[in-house]
């Protein structure tokens, strides 16, 4: 009888219902194999002008990812190579892991937020 060695990637994200302009973050739990594609999808009702992706290891702070304002994407330097982003509308952003890794467990946060015009 052998053996065998099973890797998994736990993605963990904060569910928020919408009630008073909160995010959604689908699905809640995600535990998948090593290198099968992972997407992450973000909903606010409130459509704001930016949305985020932020990434906790365990025992760290969380680090931004992507920032989308409006429809336009930034990376920021820290995101790793195998992670990108879309959001086909306001109230809606996406972040696709191509191939999970084991370095990819993670808590996965979602934010939104509307530009100040400045006071």
């Amino acid at each position: 009888m052998g053996s065998s060695l099973f890797c998994c990637v736990a993605i963990c994200l904060l569910r928020v219902d919408f009630t008073n302009g909160k995010v959604a973050q689908i699905p809640r739990y995600l535990v998948t194999e090593v290198k099968q594609p992972v997407v992450l999808r973000c909903e606010q009702d409130e459509e704001e002008d930016n949305m985020y992706w932020y990434y906790q290891e365990i025992g760290q702070e969380p680090k931004m990812i992507l920032f989308f304002h409006n429809k336009y994407m930034a990376r920021i330097n820290s995101t790793p190579d195998n992670f990108q982003g879309s959001r086909p509308s306001t109230s809606l952003c996406y972040l696709d892991i191509s191939s999970a890794s084991l370095r990819d467990s993670a808590i996965y946060l979602c934010a939104s937020g509307r530009v100040s015009s400045g006071a």
